[in-house]
């Protein structure tokens, strides 16, 4: 091969790596965890089988109310595989955000909390223990 043929494919792999590189995408950006903070409440305070209300208080980065997220929560019970339940939360005001879950059954279950808001998309998951 002539080192004129061999120079060329570098250029075009180099051209066409550095377009790849500037392409934009319109994707919400996973938070790192210093940008969201979630704290976690239920009603009643142990929760139980039956009915149980979720509560998270939820902030941004400048430790401020997050006002205006979706937040989907996802509950598994860890020893009994397909017993599951999701949902949207509530916003409540002042950052925080609900939902009631039905909880058939007692042991350990865990949540995902998924928030998300114009660029930001940030999951915590969470282990919850029904009495």
């Amino acid at each position: 091969m002539n080192h004129k043929t061999i120079w060329f494919g570098i250029i075009i792999l180099l051209i066409a790596l550095l377009l790849a590189g500037c392409s934009a995408t319109s994707q919400p950006q996973k938070s790192s965890a210093d940008n969201v903070t979630i704290t976690f409440t239920s009603n009643p305070s142990v929760p139980s089988t039956g009915e149980t209300e979720l509560i998270f208080d939820i902030k941004d980065q400048d430790n401020q109310p997050l006002i205006g997220a979706e937040v989907t929560v996802n509950a598994d019970h860890t020893d009994m595989s397909g017993m599951d339940m999701n949902g949207v939360a509530t916003e409540q005001g002042n950052g925080k955000y609900a939902i009631t879950a039905d909880f058939p059954m007692s042991g350990a279950w865990k949540v995902s909390v998924v928030v998300r808001k114009e660029n930001l998309e940030f999951t915590k998951e969470l282990e919850l223990k029904i009495q």
